[in-house]
Order: C-alpha cells, then structure tokens, then sequence
C-alpha cells in the first residue's frame, strides 16, 4: 500500500493513473492506495488517523461505501497515538481513534475491518473494481484544521 494520492509526484513516484483509487496490479504486486479525498477544492488528503477528523473519516467511508468502493486503506503508523516528543497519549489522536474504532464497531455488519495478510492478492484485484474519487465537505475540513491548531498549542509541548 504505497500509492498515496496526497504525495504523488516527489515523494511518491509510483506509475499510475490519478484515477487509480481501487487496488490495481503493479509489475507483479498488488498495489492496494490508501484512501484518499479531495479535503478542499484542488487539494488531496490521505486516509490517515493523523491526518483526519473522526468525522472526516467516517464521512468518508460513507461516501466510499456509497460509492460501491470494496476496500478503503486507511493508513497508520505506532507513534501516532503519542505526542511529538513520544512522552505521553496524544489526547486528540486517541479520541479520533477511539470514535473511529466505535463507529466500525457500531457498524460490523457493513464495514468489515481486516490487515493485508488476510486477503488473497488474487481476488482483491478480481474484485477490485473502479473507484470513483471522493470529496469531503468543507465544513469538516474546517472543523478539523481548527481542532489542529488547538492541539499544537495545548497538547504538543513536550
């Protein structure tokens, strides 16, 4: 999973169309991109625990399951659930991860929730299909870039 829509370009390099949202075969590899979404108008964010909303992304898995998306990549690294300085929980990170983890909670029976050594790269790119790209409302973006400052002045500080 290293397409990532938000960097193409420099840091990712990756040959592929910029319509390539569903999982695709890529010189013998199934490349499954991370989910991403157009967050303001000309500007691409990545399905990422600190890069989102909790709103933002469950509005977003509405809108992929709405739009018949079959997987949706979210991506997400061990250190993101601590501050900067990694001494301490990052309180918006977790509360984020908490409400998305009670929504796929909520809703098993439409989101099922799985890592890559449980799927068959085979049928994934089977069944792959085309994704249709994504739009976040701006009001959630707005909601989001707010709730960020916040943090870097309260919650980052060593």
């Amino acid at each position: 999973s290293s397409l990532n829509h938000a960097y193409r370009g420099a840091p990712c390099a990756i040959e592929a169309p910029r319509t390539a949202h569903a999982p695709f075969a890529h010189h013998g590899v199934c490349e499954m991109p991370i989910a991403s979404f157009e967050d303001y108008p000309g500007h691409i964010r990545h399905a990422q625990l600190c890069a989102c909303s909790a709103e933002e992304m469950i509005g977003m898995l509405k809108a992929a399951r709405r739009a018949g998306w079959r997987y949706f990549i979210i991506v997400s690294h061990s250190f993101e659930l601590l501050n900067r300085a990694r001494t301490r929980a990052n309180r918006i990170q977790l509360k984020r991860f908490e409400r998305l983890c009670g929504f796929l909670e909520q809703h098993n029976d439409e989101y099922v929730t799985c890592g890559f050594d449980e799927l068959d790269p085979d049928e994934v790119i089977t069944n792959a299909g085309v994704n249709a790209p994504l739009s976040s409302r701006i009001d959630r973006t707005a909601r989001r870039m707010a709730a960020q400052a916040v943090g870097h002045i309260l919650y980052e500080r060593g």
